[in-house]
């Protein structure tokens, strides 16, 4: 039988807890006696809502835990290192990893958790009973908060250890304290097979444990330093701004708010170029893309309001051609609609096709005029086309673009993407492939090399002379090229598994290296990537080719 329980929380002065509830669950808190349920204690909130609803019961063989019906189970990573258990909320960016810990770290001066790219300081400790650590968990996009928890299990020698990462769930700053309360109360209703647990075989100590797979960091955004996301539905991709968070609606995982044909939802905050703060989705309502089919005349006329607001009033309706000319569409609206009840406006997009249509809803409670949101529907792509490029390029303030060859051009180039134009090279991208430069560092550099999947093909690094590595022919698997000239380098130099490295002749360098190009396809196109390579005097942009 499951017995035990850790962890509490703390109560904050700004929450958010009635995000993401079904109706049903609204409809029993509002019927519920006592105090409104928006004014009561952290706690209090988080177990009315538990209470509302049927709850949701996960289980590992030696713990489960039971939640509300925002939080579901993902697959965890496989190795010894593996979570026994791996929770997300809704809409994903924030995880609860459950493992097995051998031993303890009591004292003040306790190793640190064997967690993977983390870093942790102790902050609270229980003797043999509960210990605290508060750090950062590294991924791809930058640092993400984490909290390491460990408590003991009654008369167990492994303990219990829980990797808690907040996310924001597209509610901005504030959105991250709240489910970072959310995680511990979910922690505290953790209960264990105790006879099973007694027998569990942990990793043994020293050995790292896998955090789960992460991504954009969570947070208040701006343009002005944050990328644009690409967002995949089955058959679509459409642009995001930074400080949205998206999850598809046709998979195992049920959105919190049914629209009818819907196929992604996506809510977030960030302030675009011109310093407007924008506000898309609350709790209850979230933007979305979905498929229209068949057609019908009211929906293609704009007189049937918004799928995901079908009380909403119409109160502004044009053309928007250039969402039809970027899309393929045949024809294409922008409306404005409002709703009783919600103190924003309703931005909804109409792109017509030959035997369906595409409707993409915004609910925008600040910040109804930026351009940026009329970008998003701009940048909806058919699933057989390439991602449209996004609106705003952080990466330019570097000195770093990516030039996309145009239709036109690529009759002629129909392998090549386009060009990454640095100060100081230009190299050609293949088709499929993107650059992202690190928009965190002082130079934009290492730029990744990206496929439409997402995966790492490779990084570029400009050294500057002070950092270039002496390189003497034949150490470390190095070769020198016989014709650097070839790159109008100085040097070059390369390995027989991908690295190459171009010293120009004003002394710094550029190093590419390989990442994940296991396949005979991805060896290739590494190839050409980085035989194209041709470095330029200072000042040269590169625009245009070589000089």
């Amino acid at each position: 039988m499951f017995s035990g329980s850790v962890a509490n929380a703390k109560p904050a002065d700004e929450r958010s807890f009635l995000a993401d509830l079904p109706a049903e669950v609204r409809a029993a808190l509002a019927e519920s006696e006592g105090p409104p349920i928006s004014g009561r204690a952290p706690l209090e909130q988080l177990e009315a809502v538990f209470l509302a609803g049927t709850p949701y019961l996960f289980q590992a063989g030696v713990l489960a835990v039971q939640t509300d019906s925002r939080w579901f189970s993902t697959l965890p990573t496989a190795g010894a290192g593996a979570p026994l258990l791996e929770l997300r909320r809704w809409p994903g960016d924030t995880a609860l990893a459950l493992y097995a810990v051998a031993g303890r770290r009591d004292g003040e001066e306790a190793a640190a958790p064997p967690v993977e790219r983390t870093r942790f300081e102790l902050v609270e400790r229980v003797e043999g009973e509960y210990a605290e650590w508060r750090g950062s968990l590294e991924t791809e996009a930058g640092p993400r908060p984490a909290i390491w928890i460990e408590v003991a299990v009654p008369d167990a020698e492994s303990h219990l250890g829980a990797l808690l990462v907040p996310g924001d769930a597209g509610l901005g700053a504030a959105g991250i304290d709240d489910v970072t309360v959310e995680l511990r109360a979910v922690l505290g209703r953790v209960t264990y097979n105790l006879d099973a647990w007694k027998r569990i075989q942990p990793p043994p100590a020293g050995q790292m444990l896998t955090p789960p797979m992460l991504g954009a960091t969570p947070g208040d955004k701006t343009e002005e330093e944050e990328p644009w996301q690409v967002a995949r539905g089955s058959t679509f991709t459409v642009g995001l701004p930074p400080g949205f968070r998206a999850r598809r609606m046709d998979g195992e995982v049920p959105p919190p708010a049914e629209i009818p044909g819907g196929a992604l939802w996506f809510r977030g905050r960030f302030t675009d170029l011109e310093g407007t703060r924008v506000v898309v989705g609350d709790g209850i309502r979230a933007g979305y893309v979905a498929r229209v089919e068949p057609l019908t005349e009211d929906w293609s006329s704009g007189r049937r309001p918004p799928l995901g607001a079908d009380r909403a009033k119409a109160a502004a309706t044009e053309p928007f051609p250039l969402i039809a000319e970027r899309s393929g569409a045949s024809a294409a609206t922008a409306e404005r609609w409002t709703e009783e009840g919600f103190a924003g406006d309703w931005l909804v997009f109409r792109l017509v096709f030959e035997q369906s249509g595409v409707e993409i809803g915004l609910p925008v409670l600040t910040g109804r005029r930026s351009p940026s949101l009329y970008w998003i529907a701009a940048t909806w792509r058919a699933g057989d086309k390439p991602p449209a490029p996004p609106p705003v390029d952080p990466a330019a303030r570097f000195g770093i673009r990516f030039e996309r060859l145009r239709p036109t051009e690529r009759v002629d180039q129909p392998w090549t993407q386009g060009y990454l134009a640095v100060p100081g090279m230009r190299v050609e991208i293949p088709l499929g492939w993107f650059p992202a430069a690190s928009l965190r560092s002082r130079n934009g550099y290492p730029v990744r090399f990206v496929d439409a999947s997402g995966t790492t093909r490779g990084l570029l690094d400009r050294l500057d002379a002070d950092r270039l590595p002496q390189i003497e022919p034949g150490a470390d698997g190095w070769l020198e090229s016989d014709h650097p000239g070839r790159h109008r380098a100085g040097r070059a130099l390369y390995k027989e598994s991908g690295e190459r490295l171009f010293v120009a002749r004003e002394g710094h360098g550029f190093l590419f290296e390989p990442r994940e190009i296991g396949t005979d396809e991805a060896r290739e196109l590494w190839r050409r990537l980085v035989e194209s390579a041709q470095l330029m005097r200072p000042g040269r942009s590169g625009k245009g080719g070589p000089d």
